[in-house]
């Protein structure tokens, strides 16, 4: 698996179906870096079939996460805002 974020908890799991080829799921857990308390949670779910997307994609997307104020900021949901004054 990726590095994750520092002190992270993450676990990742084979989910079966009655019907069809089931899936992955994974969660994985992080304290904020906005300097609250706030713990961050990230949920991924994929088709374990072809039409899914590969495996490898949790593990680009782990790497992927920043503090905010990172040195990334390539863009998406969240890119430029900052954290609320006391949280």
């Amino acid at each position: 698996m990726a590095t994750a974020p520092p002190a992270s908890t993450r676990g990742r799991w084979r989910v079966t179906t009655g019907a069809g080829e089931g899936g992955w799921v994974q969660s994985l857990a992080f304290r904020s870096s906005a300097g609250s308390e706030a713990m961050v949670v990230v949920r991924f779910a994929f088709d374990a079939g072809s039409e899914g997307p590969p495996l490898s994609l949790m593990d680009t997307v782990v790497k992927g996460i920043e503090p905010v104020g990172g040195s990334g900021g390539t863009g998406g949901v969240g890119e430029g805002l900052t954290p609320a004054p006391g949280g």
